[in-house]
């Protein structure tokens, strides 16, 4: 990770984050995409994300889209590139498939690269530095801390079911059985959550984390948005002109 990165604030890459996933979203032109997703690419590179990690990022992300760009040649009416099956594909279609990849690479790229790495704790002192409303923040922070308590409740169901031989089939018992395993996270969910709510009520929770003090603001974190601005500026010219 560059020293610049590294020492920019919170704030900075909260707001540049927002600032560059509108840019992507607004521009239509290809052109400008494809440099929004090398843009975005550089970004994460430079905040100290690895090829690999990004790649494997991409790919739980594209996995959601694969479908919509599929289907988009097929479904959007314009000039004939091809057929398949008798069912025409359209330039205006395939232009559009890679701008949705286009716009979805570069979203989750920026995330992945400007928020990442940041910890819950430094995500809502940022958050609460910006005015948001502080039962959004302790919502927010609740969620990112017992999402990770339920992916390790759910592996350790998963390992008990493999253990006893289970296996995943197209049959009856299998439904079943992930009836009763989603089942038996919902009840261990709540029984936690019952516990967690009687140990802030002991701490004598008022509603909102002991939020750390925001950082200093410094002269890098003000170039690094205006130049996030003019690429936004960039993107809404050319996205109205």
């Amino acid at each position: 990770m560059s020293k610049f990165a590294e020492q920019l604030d919170t704030r900075a890459r909260l707001v540049s984050c927002l600032l560059l996933i509108i840019a992507q979203v607004v521009s239509q032109s290809l052109i400008l995409l494809s440099v929004g997703a090398l843009i975005a690419l550089l970004i994460a590179l430079m905040f100290g994300r690895s090829m690999r990690e990004m790649l494997i990022h991409l790919l739980r992300v594209e996995a959601f889209v694969f479908c919509i760009v599929l289907l988009l040649p097929f479904s959007v009416e314009g000039d004939t590139l091809f057929s398949l099956f008798g069912i025409a594909a359209s330039v205006q279609g395939v232009e559009r498939a890679i701008g949705v990849f286009l716009k979805v690479s570069a979203a989750a790229l920026l995330i992945f690269g400007l928020l990442g790495p940041l910890k819950p704790s430094e995500l809502g002192a940022a958050l609460n530095a910006l005015k948001v409303p502080s039962k959004l923040v302790t919502l927010l922070l609740m969620t990112l801390r017992y999402i990770e308590l339920f992916k390790q409740e759910y592996g350790r169901l998963r390992q008990a079911m493999k253990a006893r031989a289970f296996e995943m089939r197209s049959s009856w018992h299998t439904w079943r059985t992930l009836g009763w395993l989603i089942g038996m996270l919902l009840v261990r969910g709540m029984v936690r959550a019952q516990h967690v709510f009687e140990a802030m009520q002991c701490r004598v929770f008022q509603g909102h984390f002991p939020i750390q003090p925001a950082e200093r603001w410094r002269f890098r974190d003000t170039l690094w948005l205006l130049v996030c601005s003019a690429v936004m500026l960039i993107s809404l010219i050319e996205r109205f002109r």
